[in-house]
């Protein structure tokens, strides 16, 4: 095949034709570097008429092998050179028909009669945690333990993750989704109430989290409580970001924050990671690499082949990825041709690779199918597809291939038995009446019955296909890049080359955390911050607030220091007051000025702060003299009243009495304006004051015009 040639090294073959003579115009020699042959036998010669070899080692390389000289004050007058080239002999191909190699990775295969089908699966889990018996290998960083309570768990015998009593988290094993394009994370959780165990309060969430191979988390999704009398089912289902597609890939659940032991629970079941039912096949590490477990010799990559046979709607798409990071190589990405050409990878660079092959069935179940997979050089073709396909030409009228049946299950199987030629196939495999085009496709399934063309994606056959990557022109975005037919967001970036090609405002994350560049605050170094109008920076303790913004960048419970006392403001009872920091009683006055630190109290007068005032006017019951009385505090002459009330109240002889109704007797106080009885000297006196001595005798006051007041005896 043509495009075979370009991944081989070559022996160039070229024979030099030369011939000398005058001309009008002579070269100037002083132009010319010569070098004297005889005198530097290191440098081989060929004589004009000879042929010689020299040694292209890898495509788009230059060789220095090849030189022209002329002798002094010659001139050349033609020049004839043909290059033939010669592949060079390297003894290192290989085949893969065994599926099931250890290093391989298999998801949603089987294997019938040494061939590779999709089971067909519509969704494939790579891991499933149930917690029936322990932590499945999950690790915890503070308190929590496997549940077995009922009301905590999907079910009602079992276990679950039990997280509670302070900030901690659960941690996954390790997950290898290097060799996936596409995966999902689902999970159950319920948060905890009074019926069971203890409910979380504000602020007291259930984080989902993924780690990044820069071993950056980032959040999936965070659920808060429902109320302390009920508990509320969570269904986690979410796409896992192209960033968490690597060998390292860990799940975290991780509490926020916690009040007290043994209280504020989430549960947290059947943790699954799962891929659509797309099948895969991960291929053994090949390279020069020293622990490859296909060792190649060093140098450039040779073609691979995939010998398969792929029913019309249902696909075949292979990737290249580095062995060791799982990371696609460029171009190389969901490719669908048989021939994997591996030129343009940089072998110095890629010491080992491995080839990932998802296959897919069609709407009615059939299932490409795949025979071997050759490499090194080595090609096995059975000619399931047709070889018009795959830039063979022919002049024959028709070529035979094995007939083919696809059986009640939908998987094909190859009639080894006849060795007949059927009528022309196309690239399904099914028979031609009719190719008006002649490229392949039968009319009745070709799409551009009179056009010949190589598109087979998309439900388009048989149209044109300028750049070769299996969409019609007239179906891809990009009809002249091989590597892009897509453009989903429509902002001229292909899905390929797209980080996010489902949002139209960003195409590139230069630093692979998530955040297009257009929104990302720091471009070039991976972060996972999205508060405060900061995104993408580094977020050390994972609470969304970048370092840069964090006043406690290594603490998830705090980020902000609003007085700047050195306590966050989530765990500050006074969060604006640098002097208060703590209330241990929870009365409003923090303990630096509270006079009773451990009893809830509301004083605040007299300097003491914070302690019991049972009449509520202020003063501490134990500097209240009248702690029962919220009118009165002090008795300042300790005559039994205070001094609001007592018109004297320096003067212990006299205080304000209450008129007995229209007796003589006094007691108490009283504030209102009397009209007394009749005594000496015979009228009322209005506006009376009655006041009452301690030796008992009895005074009067009584209000005049000019605001002055007189005393007298009564009677």
């Amino acid at each position: 095949m043509a495009s075979m040639s370009s991944s081989l090294q070559s022996i160039v073959l070229v024979a030099l034709f030369i011939l000398g003579g005058s001309v009008s115009t002579l070269v100037n020699s002083a132009t010319w570097d010569t070098i004297d042959v005889a005198a530097n036998p290191s440098v081989s010669s060929t004589s004009a008429g000879d042929s010689t070899q020299i040694q292209i080692t890898s495509p788009g390389t230059i060789s220095s092998q090849l030189k022209l000289e002329l002798p002094a004050l010659e001139t050349l007058q033609g020049l004839e050179m043909s290059i033939t080239p010669t592949p060079l002999s390297r003894p290192s191909a290989f085949t893969w028909n065994n599926w099931n190699h250890p290093d391989a990775t298999i998801v949603g295969i089987n294997i019938v009669n040494g061939v590779m089908y999709s089971s067909g699966q519509s969704m494939i889990e790579l891991a499933d945690y149930d917690f029936d018996n322990g932590l499945n290998g999950w690790t915890t960083t503070g308190s929590g333990n496997q549940n077995t309570l009922a009301c905590g768990m999907n079910g009602t015998t079992g276990g679950s993750l039990s997280l509670h009593s302070s900030p901690m988290s659960f941690v996954s094993p390790i997950h290898d989704l290097s060799s996936v394009s596409e995966a999902y994370i689902a999970a159950w959780a319920i948060d905890g109430s009074y019926n069971c165990e203890e409910p979380p309060d504000g602020n007291e969430d259930l984080t989902f989290e993924y780690q990044d191979a820069a071993k950056v988390w980032h959040e999936l999704q965070k659920y808060t409580q429902s109320g302390g009398g009920t508990q509320l089912v969570r269904q986690l289902f979410e796409p896992l970001p192209a960033d968490a597609l690597h060998a390292n890939l860990k799940i975290r659940a991780r509490l926020s924050a916690s009040s007290c032991g043994g209280c504020d629970y989430w549960f947290a079941d059947d943790i699954r990671i799962l891929i659509p039912g797309t099948s895969l096949w991960g291929s053994p590490s090949f390279g020069h690499a020293s622990n490859a477990t296909e060792s190649r010799d060093i140098g450039p990559y040779s073609s691979m082949f995939i010998d398969s046979f792929v029913p019309l709607g249902a696909s075949l798409e292979w990737t290249i990825v580095d062995a060791w990071s799982g990371d696609s190589l460029p171009g190389l990405v969901n490719r669908t041709e048989s021939l994997v050409d591996l030129s343009s990878v940089d072998w110095e660079t890629y010491e080992a690779l491995r080839l990932n092959v998802q296959i897919t069935q069609n709407s009615a179940g059939e299932s490409p199918a795949v025979y071997s997979v050759t490499g090194g050089g080595r090609i096995i073709d059975s000619f399931y597809t047709s070889p018009l396909l795959e830039d063979w030409t022919t002049n024959a009228p028709g070529w035979p291939v094995p007939n083919w049946t696809p059986s009640a299950s939908g998987n094909g199987a190859k009639d080894t038995a006849s060795n007949s030629a059927p009528p022309n196939s196309g690239s399904s495999g099914r028979s031609l009446t009719n190719d008006t085009d002649g490229d392949g496709y039968d009319d009745v399934d070709d799409d551009c019955v009179n056009t010949f063309g190589t598109s087979s994606m998309n439900g388009i056959f048989g149209c044109p296909d300028s750049d070769g990557d299996g969409y019609a022109n007239t179906d891809d975005d990009f009809p002249n890049d091989a590597t892009e037919w897509l453009d989903s967001d429509g902002d001229g970036i292909g899905n390929n080359a797209d980080d996010f090609p489902y949002d139209g405002s960003e195409w590139i994350d230069s630093d692979s955390d998530g955040f297009g560049n257009n929104i990302d605050d720091c471009d070039n170094i991976a972060g996972s911050s999205d508060q405060n109008g900061i995104f993408g920076c580094p977020d050390s303790d994972g609470d969304g607030y970048a370092n840069t913004d964090d006043d406690f960048p290594n603490d998830a419970t705090e980020w902000l220091d609003s007085d700047g006392d050195g306590i966050g403001n989530n765990a500050d009872d006074f969060p604006y007051d640098g002097s208060e920091w703590i209330d241990s009683d929870s009365d409003g006055f923090g303990n630096n000025i509270d006079d009773c630190d451990n009893i809830a109290g509301s004083s605040d007068q007299n300097g003491i702060f914070g302690c019991p005032d049972s009449d509520g006017d202020g003063y501490a019951d134990t500097d209240d003299e009248f702690p029962t009385d919220p009118f009165e505090w002090v008795d300042s002459d300790s005559d039994g009243a205070g001094d609001n009330s007592d018109i004297f109240p320096a003067d212990d002889q006299r205080w304000h009495p209450i008129w007995d109704g229209n007796s003589n007797n006094l007691s108490g106080r009283h504030s209102e304006a009397l009209t007394s009885p009749i005594y000496n000297p015979g009228v009322p006196i209005q506006g009376i004051l009655v006041t009452a001595s301690k030796d008992g005798g009895l005074m009067a006051q009584y209000s005049i015009d000019d605001g002055t007041w007189e005393e007298f005896s009564l009677g």
